[in-house]
């Protein structure tokens, strides 16, 4: 079933190229024959009465001798399809190129752990390279928000402390993504509370509970659920002075106990979190996907059965016929239909690093809902660093509607943690 996919994928790919070449401006000359103003063309040379006449190469001590009028006109068709394609190349990349433009593409590079010393003697730390893209859609603003911060920034000396007790990188990165709907103002919120909020709750934990080292870090799920609740009572308020806007969110934050590096993964949503790994048992070089979040929509059936069991319904393929994602923060209107039913809960999902881990992707749907996964690790396989992979990837989607002489109405953000083993 994989392969079929990825034969399907590459015949999709095959026809898109095809149509977005033709939708671009090819830049073509067309070209005249030379001659003298008002002179006929001179004749063409009759054929020789021997069909291999002309035609053959020069043998040693005579025979035969290849045409130079042959010669002339096949060497001149070469050139005028290389030229051709040259200039049709041009042409797709300076649509591409003024599509992406268009939509404000804002992007960020930013890296984690510091470089080690030749002297050092402790062993080498993970480093990671963080690249970043995030665009608006043709009809609207973007309402997309991410957040790329150091987690411990935001805590108390008492409680990093505790949390880093085991930890040598002295190091907890934190990534978030934010699909926004209705409007930015929730998304643009929770893009600078979110994370707080769950340091906030991750302090109270650990001050009423004491724990220290990696028991600590242990507690980041419960922190991040707390966290969510708090910032979807900040969506509450500002519904009460009118606004109506959702967002999906994803966040998550990286730890080290002991020369373990964990994910800690919250998901509202159906923005997606997947981590590239190598697969070390083929060749040549070939990545995998390892889903760390599962879609929260209308339509999956984990999703309806708890939508349903609340009293509300999925009318449309959308929760209580409104919205396409059963999980969100804000949406008030909405979720004071059938409280419970269009939750503010997120889910939540750990998963240890390896060193055949290379790459993680963090996005909104904007991306899954035009690309294939498969597509995606193929792209990251041939754009290795994450500013590179994140600027392909995106500029991917947008072939995607060139082929269709359209351009994408959804949103689109995307981080690229490039992980550096030592």
């Amino acid at each position: 079933e994989g392969e079929k996919e990825v034969e399907e994928e590459e015949e999709e790919e095959e026809e898109e190229e095809v149509a977005v070449k033709e939708a671009a401006p090819s830049g073509k000359s067309k070209r005249k024959k030379k001659g003298r103003p008002g002179l006929a063309p001179a004749p063409e040379p009759e054929a020789p009465e021997n069909p291999r006449a002309g035609v053959r190469a020069a043998a040693p001590g005579g025979g035969g001798v290849r045409s130079a009028s042959v010669v002339s006109e096949e060497s001149q068709e070469e050139e005028d399809a290389s030229e051709e394609d040259g200039e049709r190349k041009i042409g797709l990349d300076r649509l591409l190129h003024t599509m992406h433009a268009e939509l404000d593409p804002v992007e960020t590079a930013r890296k984690f752990g510091k470089e080690e010393t030749v002297a050092s003697q402790e062993p080498a730390l993970l480093r990671l390279d963080v690249g970043s893209l995030s665009r608006r859609g043709v009809s609207h603003a973007n309402e997309d928000r991410l957040a790329i911060l150091e987690f411990t920034d935001l805590l108390s000396e008492g409680a990093l402390a505790a949390l880093l007790l085991d930890s040598r990188s002295r190091s907890m990165p934190f990534f978030a993504v934010f699909d926004g709907h209705g409007g930015g103002a929730v998304s643009e919120m929770a893009s600078k509370q979110l994370a707080g909020n769950v340091a906030s709750a991750l302090e109270e934990i650990l001050t009423a509970e004491g724990q220290v080292g990696k028991a600590a870090t242990e507690q980041l799920p419960r922190a991040f659920e707390k966290g969510f609740q708090d910032t979807e009572e900040q969506a509450v308020a500002m519904h009460a002075t009118g606004d109506r806007s959702g967002a999906c969110a994803l966040a998550m934050v990286m730890c080290e106990n002991g020369g373990e590096y964990m994910l800690h993964v919250a998901n509202l949503g159906d923005c997606r979190a997947i981590v590239a790994r190598r697969d070390t048992n083929v060749h040549p070089a070939k990545i995998v996907p390892v889903h760390l979040t599962a879609d929260h929509r209308a339509t999956v059936q984990t999703e309806r059965s708890r939508i349903e069991a609340a009293g509300g319904e999925v009318k449309d393929k959308r929760a209580l016929g409104d919205l396409i994602p059963s999980r969100t923060l804000g949406d008030i209107k909405t979720k004071n239909k059938c409280p419970g039913a269009v939750s503010a809960a997120p889910e939540m999902t750990t998963h240890i690093l390896t060193e055949e881990d290379s790459t993680i992707i963090v996005a909104s749907d904007g991306l899954w809902d035009d690309m294939k996964v498969p597509k995606v690790m193929e792209l990251l396989l041939k754009h290795p660093t994450p500013d590179t992979a994140a600027h392909a990837i995106a500029t991917a989607v947008i072939k995607k509607y060139g082929a269709k002489n359209t351009k994408p109405n959804d949103d689109l953000t995307i981080i690229a943690v490039n992980l550096q083993w030592p």
